[in-house]
């Protein structure tokens, strides 16, 4: 709840302080890299595609010059290949590298995937590297609410449950570089990669095995924009 009246109090705040400046709204979509780092397990876990999607406000406080946000739907995920022995023998993760084969081929190679669903918003200030408004850098932070978590094993839903591991709020830092194509004044659509660097140990328990987890997630978002 809180979270939702922090989203809301910050878009009326922005609408309201620059409804004089040119704005523009956007739909994004893109693929999700992440990364989680800080314990033995995730350690062990090697990175996934994933997929975001959301919309986009971008706020001109300058001529080059931008506060965007998004609202984003998404994804990181993680995965692990291991070993299946067959019934009643005890198997488990035995790090095989993704690609590569084990030392008995027909030893079948099943996939373990942990699965954390976000709504994101990132706030970052975009800056035009140049006047034909083509190439940007941007640099912020992110608001990250936990929607939920998932485990996957062998394609199907496992009966680990983590939700209760993990706190609900994260926040990070936002950096990226994009570059957009314009079709007209009032729409243009824009290609970017940006990483999203999570500083806040998001686990609950300390004691436990997720001790000092935090989140990375690098992101190739395409977005069209089209001017309010």
């Amino acid at each position: 709840m809180h979270f939702k009246k922090i989203t809301i109090a910050l878009i009326f705040f922005i609408t309201s302080m620059y409804s004089q400046n040119e704005m523009y709204l956007g739909l994004n979509s893109g693929l999700t890299y992440s990364k989680f780092r800080g314990n033995d397990y995730f350690k062990n876990m090697d990175s996934q595609l994933d997929f975001l999607i959301g919309t986009s406000f971008d706020i001109h406080l300058t001529e080059r010059i931008l506060l965007a946000t998004n609202i984003n739907y998404e994804r990181n995920s993680v995965k692990k290949y291991y070993e299946y022995f067959g019934p009643g023998v005890i198997g488990g993760i035995t790090g095989i590298p993704f690609g590569q084969s084990s030392a008995s081929s027909s030893t079948p190679k099943n996939k373990f995937q942990t699965r954390f669903e976000y709504i994101n918003i990132p706030i970052t200030i975009k800056y035009l590297l140049n006047y034909e408004k083509k190439l940007y850098v941007n640099a912020g932070g992110y608001l990250g609410h936990l929607i939920n978590v998932k485990n996957i094993d062998d394609g199907k839903e496992s009966d680990l449950d983590f939700n209760n591991q993990f706190k609900k709020a994260d926040y990070g830092l936002v950096l990226g570089i994009g570059y957009n194509y314009t079709f007209n004044p009032s729409n243009f659509l824009s290609i970017e990669l940006r990483d999203n660097y999570g500083i806040k140990n998001i686990n609950i328990d300390e004691s436990y095995t997720f001790k000092n987890t935090k989140r990375n997630s690098l992101n190739l978002i395409l977005n069209y924009h089209f001017k309010i």
